[in-house]
């Protein structure tokens, strides 16, 4: 039997997280066990929509591959022998789904694709397998989608088809309201399609079901300024390039969708110019809240897709570029330097399972390198590094007593969150200030106040404490891994990629500073040792500390 204290502690963090979750999260988690276990329906044939490959662009393809038998996914690679194992248990359940997902179709010769999709439909014959996991079942979906639509209809994709059609008829009965957000997203996209490509009664069911459903998350997850509320790059692209591949089929929208096509035509475009916002200058995305490289389209690639599909290229972004919904403010100075910085919520206040102990730390880029990173992601279900990735000493912030900002735990969960307030954002000749503070210590009676001074060859952050009593701060910069760092003196330190000096740091009012070592995770199973400047002091509040980098402008 637990203590008394731990289980009052227990019990508070299960109503913290539990108090923000919408009635249909809770019932819905029972409803979808009970779902699962629905019969799978193979119909005895199938009718399709005229037109229904009809698109303004071929489809951006992924650029994972395969021979058949290697896969590589989360940089983790499996080589069966013969013939795929799609149960293989010698990795975790996101790489499983990676399989499943059938994202590398395009790498296989036309004719091997066919033979492994049908080989997929032979074996994987039970509702209650994790092929069938709704998620995996609606990315799979999109993908054979695609594929039949480049390479046709032939008498041997007979089989894809009937298979298609059963997976539109579980998805309908196994959407994932109890899990909403991203997950709610893609299937509503998936039962769109698989309404505009088969025709009949079922198919105009499943049409109208995912366009009035896709609409709706459209408008709540697609934020005024463009930001998907999950506050993740990563899943930003994954949500903007489902959105560009319906547009992709506009002439099919109009005609069965047209309120649907007017919400996309509407959002996508701040979409786009949200992700070039959270890009650094070396193409790639910031790496807020649940977000690494190689998941998603590289960014050029989503753009100019995105180009081509609208019909116009994106505009560009101004230096100063404050995206006030979202929570993330962007400068680019005149010599090539780049600073985002994160004033915004955790994530959606029912569905923060992307959210870091992130709130007002920063990336920054100098001449075009990054210099200060965020920790990125290594893995989901390693629970070690899942924890290490999202608290608070993994990003460029303050940890307070050593209590994490917004309460993590599980792979998922957040109990008590930090609330950003007080967010002030002021262009400045040749520069930006920011400021914000957030609610994360306020159990500690301390209110964390930071504030960001730009401008070409030169960034200083003041990190100000109201309160009372002696606390300990604890204040974490993370060098990207390929630079080295040397310590001058107690408060000064050079910054250099490999003979070059990019930056210096300064600790101009407050504790000296150590070097440590720390991970950056930039892609799913990538772990690269890297060096954190660490600050730790007893402090007594009210105080204020304050760091300037400089560099050649």
């Amino acid at each position: 039997m637990k203590p008394l204290p731990l289980l009052w502690k227990s019990s508070l963090r299960y109503w913290n997280t539990a108090r923000h979750l919408r009635p249909v999260q809770v019932y819905g988690r029972a409803l979808a066990k009970l779902t699962r276990l629905s019969p799978l329906r193979m119909p005895a044939r199938v009718s399709l929509r005229p037109g229904w490959r009809q698109t303004r662009r071929p489809f951006l393809e992924s650029s994972n591959s395969t021979n058949g038998l290697r896969y590589t996914f989360l940089n983790q690679t499996v080589t069966f022998d013969e013939e795929v194992d799609w149960e293989y248990s010698g990795q975790s359940k996101l790489w499983r789904y990676n399989l499943h997902y059938f994202e590398y179709l395009p790498s296989l010769p036309v004719e091997m694709a066919r033979k492994l999709m049908e080989d997929w439909v032979a074996r994987n014959v039970d509702g209650r397998m994790d092929a069938w996991n709704p998620y995996p079942l609606s990315l799979r979906m999109i993908n054979w989608f695609k594929w039949l639509a480049k390479h046709g209809e032939t008498e041997a994709s007979g089989k894809i088809l009937l298979s298609l059609y059963a997976h539109a008829r579980y998805l309908a009965s196994n959407l994932e309201h109890h899990l909403q957000a991203n997950h709610l997203f893609e299937n509503a996209k998936a039962l769109v399609w698989a309404g505009l490509v088969f025709d009949g009664p079922e198919a105009n069911r499943w049409l109208r079901q995912g366009r009035e459903l896709l609409q709706r998350e459209v408008r709540e997850q697609v934020l005024d300024d463009g930001g998907h509320y999950e506050r993740s790059p990563m899943y930003h692209s994954l949500i903007l390039e489902g959105c560009l591949d319906l547009l992709n089929m506009s002439s099919q929208l109009l005609n069965h969708a047209p309120a649907l096509l007017g919400e996309l035509e509407r959002k996508t475009p701040t979409m786009v110019a949200w992700l070039k916002s959270l890009c650094h200058p070396d193409g790639e995305i910031a790496l807020f809240n649940d977000a690494a490289c190689g998941i998603a389209s590289p960014p050029p690639l989503l753009l100019g897709y995105a180009g081509a599909v609208m019909g116009e290229s994106p505009e560009g972004i101004a230096p100063i570029d404050h995206r006030a919904a979202s929570g993330y403010v962007t400068w680019r100075g005149s010599d090539n330097s780049y600073l985002v910085v994160d004033v915004g919520e955790v994530g959606p206040a029912h569905q923060p399972a992307h959210g870091h102990c992130d709130t007002l730390s920063f990336e920054l880029s100098i001449e075009g390198r990054r210099i200060f990173v965020d920790s990125g992601v290594y893995a989901y279900q390693d629970p070690e590094m899942r924890k290490l990735n999202r608290e608070t000493k993994a990003h460029n912030t303050v940890r307070i007593d050593r209590i994490e900002q917004s309460e993590i735990w599980s792979s998922f969960r957040i109990a008590r969150r930090a609330i950003p307030a007080a967010i002030h954002v002021e262009p400045r000749s040749n520069g930006l200030h920011v400021q914000g503070e957030h609610t994360g210590y306020d159990r500690l009676g301390v209110r964390h106040r930071r504030a960001y001074d730009a401008m070409p060859g030169r960034l200083e952050i003041i990190d100000a404490f109201q309160g009372s009593g002696n606390h300990l701060v604890e204040t974490y910069f993370h060098l990207h891994p390929s630079l080295a760092v040397e310590q001058r003196s107690e408060k000064l330190a050079e910054i250099y990629h490999g003979d070059q000096l990019l930056a210096r740091f300064e600790v101009l009012d407050g504790p000296p500073f150590e070097i440590m070592s720390g991970y950056y995770c930039p892609q799913f199973g990538v772990r690269l040792q890297q060096r954190v400047l660490q600050f730790s002091t007893d402090a007594r509040m009210p105080v204020e500390f304050r760091y300037l980098v400089t560099w050649t402008a």
